[in-house]
């Protein structure tokens, strides 16, 4: 029986959902709210300057037989198993994949992050035009890890700290942190299980969060570093 599927986001687990189901039965529609497909784990190499771009149309990485529909989802009837777009486009299905994805949390005032496209671009800005300084990572997962080794290659004229409660790369197998460790020293990067100290006199300092937001002088996590996103009608909201 042929049915109709449509796949609300237009992040990597959506993405992967749409092409899976692609050609197997029925129509394949994937509701985004914008025609680009960001490559989220190549954000910390645009920020540092050594990628022009992670953002690709959505398109590209998407198999053939699935259509692309850019709006903004805005409400969804499941009991009547229609979606509601902003624009006024009303769109039924007999299947609906709900894969918005996650957003980052408002970040402190003259803080950083690489959340989004965006906001990896703001931090490249900022270290282009940054001169002698520090720079502290905080958050010591992969992103925390990936981003201080990227801008301490990138930038070795700069003292790059990463700050973690524990290892950098605590989530890796032994033999992985410990590779990670070693990758650290090398680059000349201080990993320090102190959340925030206060800044030498006269040194200036740029502070990216990856893992969740400074609260006064605590460091409060949010398990990856994101939050819900906001952009769609959230699951338990249905109608």
């Amino acid at each position: 029986m042929n049915t109709d599927l449509i796949i609300i986001g237009g992040g990597y687990a959506s993405v992967m959902a749409a092409n899976r189901a692609a050609g197997r039965s029925g129509r394949v529609t994937l509701v985004n709210a914008g025609a680009t497909f960001v490559e989220r784990i190549r954000l910390h190499e645009v920020a540092a300057g050594s990628r022009d771009s992670a953002e690709l149309p959505l398109a590209s990485v998407l198999h053939l037989d699935v259509e692309l529909m850019v709006g903004w989802a805005e409400r969804i009837d499941a009991e009547g198993q229609k979606v509601f777009l902003a624009d006024g486009r009303i769109i039924g299905y007999d299947g609906l994949v709900y894969a918005v994805g996650s957003t980052s949390p408002v970040m402190p005032s003259g803080t950083f992050s690489i959340a989004s496209h965006g906001e990896a671009l703001r931090l490249r800005a900022r270290l282009a035009s940054f001169g002698f300084g520090s720079v502290d990572v905080i958050g010591g997962g992969l992103t925390g890890v990936e981003l201080a080794a990227e801008i301490a290659s990138a930038r070795p004229d700069l003292r790059v700290r990463l700050r973690t409660r524990g290892p950098g790369g605590a989530s890796l197998e032994i033999a992985g942190g410990n590779t990670v460790q070693r990758h650290l020293e090398r680059l000349g990067i201080v990993v320090t299980a102190q959340e925030r100290e206060a800044a030498s006199a006269g040194i200036a300092s740029i502070t990216v969060m990856t893992a969740g937001f400074v609260n006064a002088y605590r460091l409060v996590d949010t398990a990856d570093g994101f939050s819900k996103s906001a952009q769609m009608t959230p699951p338990e909201a249905l109608i």
